[in-house]
């Protein structure tokens, strides 16, 4: 998919460009010229081969990122579990493109509080988040998934997978 944006997406009139893959898996090292060809029916170019080209290519034409889903499936495999996060971490070059999510009701909370970071309009999301969730059962803990999802974005700074490091300040109220 990113090979397929990569080459079929015209971002050259285009401002502020975002892009989200949804998961719970790391990708691919390596793409496969017959499984481009068969999925996408593009010829893959040799220079494409390695995911970390396709991705850091894309990352030049848009803000790229990765809502990574705790959906607990691998927690009985550790090796599986260990090796998701530095994947993207390595593809997508740090952690500030990481967005780690909880809860999956929350994903369209996450991509415009991404864009509100990205663009500073930070407290007026925030703002608008409140007096949309507050009101509902639940809504404190829908706005704290939210705002500790985004903690990271633009940040740079390393973290484990599902917990915002010590010495990161809270966005919580």
């Amino acid at each position: 998919v990113a090979y397929y944006l990569l080459k079929q997406v015209d971002t050259s009139c285009a401002q502020n460009v975002y892009v989200w893959f949804v998961t719970d898996e790391a990708g691919c090292e390596t793409l496969q010229p017959n499984l481009v060809k068969d999925w996408l029916g593009l010829q893959l170019e040799p220079e494409y081969r390695e995911a970390s080209t396709v991705f850091a290519a894309l990352r030049r034409k848009m803000h790229t990122f990765v809502v990574l889903f705790d959906t607990g499936a691998y927690r009985d495999e550790p090796d599986k579990q260990n090796k998701i996060r530095p994947y993207w971490e390595r593809v997508l070059g740090g952690v500030e493109s990481i967005v780690p999510l909880s809860d999956a009701r929350r994903i369209v909370d996450v991509m415009l509080g991404t864009i509100a970071v990205m663009t500073g309009q930070l407290a007026l999301f925030t703002k608008n988040l409140k007096s949309r969730q507050l009101p509902t059962n639940y809504g404190g803990q829908n706005v704290g998934t939210v705002l500790q999802s985004i903690a990271l974005v633009g940040k740079g700074t390393p973290s484990a997978p599902f917990i915002l490091p010590a010495k990161t300040k809270s966005l919580l109220p």
